[in-house]
């Protein structure tokens, strides 16, 4: 089921003002709160679409898969790459990929007025959510070529680590950034994409 919401700056305020009841409520409330606030609609510098100097985003998020009692260990499943098992879990991140790319990506670039192509396919998430966007564009860089990664908590993904490590470098950007508790994962993996050859260059592809 594919939600369509106006993210204009009163709508998203009134939404945001109702308080949510229902898992479903809640985690729309939540990824709402985080896509208009840090650097969105309601955020401060807001308007750079409205004035020429962005364009314009369809912005898509995924629900968890609500079918599972274990809600955590669903997450864990969808969002470490295949290789790593974190918790004992059992990485499945290439299977919640082929979901995107197979089902979920056509249905949006059919419905809505996208750009279907690499260059304008931009993938984003925070936490273990920040794992699997890497996850996507380097190993999919046909299909995403932008990763956006806030806090990501990639100690639970040591062997895709070191991968991303040891393999060439993608021709993709990633932007990095992270809070204290995450700062020095996320600190070794711009080393390693800056020590790449050629290397990945601060505020041009990094």
């Amino acid at each position: 089921k594919v939600r369509t919401f106006p993210i204009g700056r009163r709508n998203v305020i009134q939404h945001l003002e109702q308080k949510p009841t229902t898992l479903h409520e809640r985690a729309f409330y939540c990824l709402l709160r985080n896509r208009t606030a840090r650097g969105g609609v309601i955020a401060g510098g807001a308007g750079l679409i409205r004035q020429g100097i962005m364009g314009e985003v369809i912005a898509v998020g995924i629900d968890v898969d609500t079918a599972e009692l274990n809600l955590s260990d669903a997450r864990f499943r969808d969002y470490i790459p295949p290789g790593d098992q974190p918790s004992g879990i059992q990485g499945a991140a290439d299977k919640y990929v082929q979901y995107i790319i197979q089902e979920l990506k056509p249905l949006i670039d059919a419905r809505y007025r996208t750009r279907p192509g690499p260059e304008s396919t931009f993938t984003a998430g925070q936490s273990r959510g920040a794992n699997v966007a890497l996850y996507m564009v380097w190993d999919f860089p046909h299909v995403f070529t932008r990763a956006g990664s806030h806090a990501g908590t990639f100690e639970h993904a040591p062997n895709f680590m070191a991968r991303v490590k040891q393999e060439p470098k993608r021709d993709i950007r990633i932007y990095l950034d992270s809070g204290q508790d995450s700062v020095s994962d996320v600190l070794a993996l711009r080393d390693n994409l800056v020590a790449k050859s050629p290397p990945y260059v601060i505020e041009e592809n990094l």
